[in-house]
């Protein structure tokens, strides 16, 4: 849940979870302050050898998704390639967002962790709502 989202990640410090580098929270009800949670641990140095995030199917507004790429420009999650974080509730304006800060770091941006659909395509997307 949210709530245990930011109990959790709100512990972690520099160096946490030094070896995880697949991380899952696909459908989990998390909301902007479990994604700001995760992204402030993150930038302060937090799960540096994260390669995969799935945080696809949840309720992350645009507060969420923009504090996630806030942090990853400043460096937080050095060696992620791969992100899903489609299908939540964010705006058009933060997907764009998100998926320009992968772009500059060279991190595939998806829409989840099944298919190979990029968030960045609209193709049959709802707008308004991070499909």
């Amino acid at each position: 849940s949210d709530a245990a989202c930011v109990k959790v990640f709100s512990a972690l410090g520099h160096g946490s979870l030094e070896k995880l580098t697949k991380l899952t929270l696909f459908n989990n009800a998390i909301a902007d302050a479990g994604c700001k949670a995760l992204a402030r641990a993150a930038a302060n140095g937090a799960m540096k050898r994260l390669a995969f995030l799935s945080l696809s199917t949840n309720l992350i507004n645009d507060v969420g998704v923009l504090a996630l790429a806030t942090a990853l420009r400043d460096g937080a999650l050095p060696e992620l390639e791969t992100l899903c974080i489609g299908y939540n509730a964010f705006s058009d304006a933060a997907r764009e967002v998100i998926c320009q800060t992968c772009k500059e770091r060279n991190i595939i941006c998806k829409k989840d962790r099944f298919g190979e659909a990029l968030l960045e395509d609209r193709v049959g997307t709802e707008r308004g709502t991070g499909r």
